[in-house]
């Protein structure tokens, strides 16, 4: 179904990010993205776990991008805000969630 297939992918990216391979798990949820089924709750939480993982890259650029498409899931405010400074260049501490 599309909500399995779309737990499937977002459980595989976060087993990926906790064995630090964001690259892979980039991947597969970028690919997921792409899928018209991704969409709702789950496209939101989908899109959220990539935003974590271009952080994890230090991709910040992707990272805004893809938090500005789920405005107000979680604490996207307060990752956007430290992601504008550190696009400007300033380096402004920041706290991972777990």
């Amino acid at each position: 179904s599309d909500a399995f297939y779309l737990d499937s992918a977002l459980m595989t990216a976060v087993c990926l990010k906790e064995e630090q391979q964001f690259a892979k798990a980039i991947v597969g949820l970028e690919t997921v993205l792409s899928d018209p089924r991704c969409q709702g709750a789950k496209g939101q939480a989908i899109r959220y776990e990539l935003g974590l993982l271009y952080e994890a890259e230090e991709q910040w650029e992707k990272a805004a991008h893809v938090f500005q498409a789920i405005p107000s899931f979680h604490d996207v405010p307060q990752r956007l805000a430290t992601l504008k400074g550190k696009q400007r260049g300033g380096d402004v501490g920041f706290r991972y969630a777990s």
